[in-house]
């Protein structure tokens, strides 16, 4: 699994157990020994994070929230791709009522593509 499905499953688990672990991910993780390397786990002391902490999981555990992970983060990606096409069809509706397109960003934020 990819670094993103791998932090996913993590969060689904993390979400599960009702715990915080403090965690980054260095490459994919296809297997307990990539786990190992590319999964670090971190120890909060006094506010501090030390990188040096143990799994809390183990691989096969991961691996059964890979399906769970892989739908989140299709819903992330659908809901980016629904939030930019509204974004640009509100922009367009605004410079079909006749407003400059610096007016209608200075309404909404809104800045549309530079084309290339």
């Amino acid at each position: 699994m990819n670094i993103n499905e791998t932090l996913e499953a993590i969060k689904i688990l993390e979400t599960e157990a009702n715990e915080n672990w403090p965690c980054y991910c260095e490459g994919d993780v296809s297997s307990q020994e990539d786990m190992d390397a590319n999964v670090k786990w971190g120890v909060v002391n006094n506010g501090v994070t030390e990188w040096t902490g143990t799994a809390p999981i183990n691989y096969t555990e991961l691996s059964a929230k890979l399906t769970e992970a892989q739908t989140v983060l299709q819903q992330k990606e659908t809901e980016k791709q629904a939030k930019a096409t509204a974004q640009a069809s509100g922009n367009q509706k605004l410079l079909d009522l006749g407003l400059t397109q610096a007016e209608a960003t200075a309404l909404t934020g809104y800045t549309p593509p530079t084309e290339v």
